[in-house]
């Protein structure tokens, strides 16, 4: 390698907030993940997109500290990755709210986790700040079966958020909610991110949902997962799905993920 391309490569990860170097990963006799490496710099927002089975969420798991590689590593703010690092919040396609606690008891569980009792309690007005800005106010003593869907994956970004963590991990959080809830929820986790300079990396089956909330767009070959092709998405921020979606260009970002995903498709068409 030149000293161009070391500088380079050094200047790329020490804007990197999460790397992702050459990993690897094996269940039994199946290889799910074969030499994954990208960065995601500080910030941005990148979303992993591939076909059912190609290991994006043993790929996010592994990013996350939740299971060890197999081959390669990660590394978050410039720590390796052995373990769930502090820091990184969670979201999963089930809210996994505790249905004996109160909305927010289960915002601040996380902090009464880390921290004890004392601190979630003194962390409430953070977490009533938190469910002002998702429209919950109103809710912060109702239990998990009094909240439609939508409500309770909002409450789930609060519990996200209570430790105002710099980097977010998202394994389909939106997949399970009507198409009109989860467009409110897109622009309301961008507005999330924007506000508080957060780095977000966002597992998803849906191409519109990745090309809107993204940076750039990292897709995965069938399984065994490769990196196929990382797309930049040029698209200006803040995004709102009414104006976003009426710009020519998202169309032709959408249409250039799909061909990514189907590239055998695309050569015939």
């Amino acid at each position: 390698m030149s000293e161009a391309a070391d500088a380079g490569a050094a200047r790329s990860h020490a804007a990197a907030q999460v790397v992702v170097d050459h990993v690897a990963h094996r269940y039994a006799e199946v290889t799910a993940l074969a030499e994954v490496s990208f960065t995601v710099e500080r910030g941005t927002f990148a979303s992993i997109i591939g076909p059912s089975g190609c290991g994006k969420s043993t790929l996010l798991h592994i990013v996350g500290g939740l299971m060890r590689p197999s081959a390669g590593g990660v590394t978050i703010a410039g720590e390796v990755v052995r373990k769930p690092p502090t820091g990184t919040g969670y979201m999963f396609q089930s809210s996994t709210l505790l249905a004996w606690r109160t909305v927010i008891e289960n915002v601040v569980l996380p902090i009464e986790i880390r921290h004890g009792r004392a601190a979630a309690r003194a962390a409430q007005a953070r977490a009533r700040e938190l469910l002002r800005s998702a429209m919950l106010q109103d809710f912060e003593k109702a239990y998990p079966r009094e909240l439609s869907g939508g409500m309770a994956q909002r409450a789930a970004i609060c519990r996200m958020l209570v430790s105002d963590p710099g980097v977010l991990l998202l394994d389909e959080p939106f997949g399970a909610l009507d198409e009109i809830t989860r467009e409110s929820m897109n622009e309301e986790l961008q507005r999330v991110c924007l506000a508080t300079g957060a780095t977000a990396l966002m597992v998803t089956h849906s191409i519109p949902e990745a090309v809107f909330l993204s940076d750039q767009v990292i897709v995965m070959s069938d399984r065994p997962g490769r990196i196929t092709e990382i797309i930049d998405i040029g698209l200006p921020r803040p995004r709102t799905f009414e104006v976003t979606t009426a710009d020519p260009r998202f169309a032709e970002y959408v249409n250039h993920v799909r061909a990514a995903l189907a590239p055998r498709t695309a050569a015939r068409a």
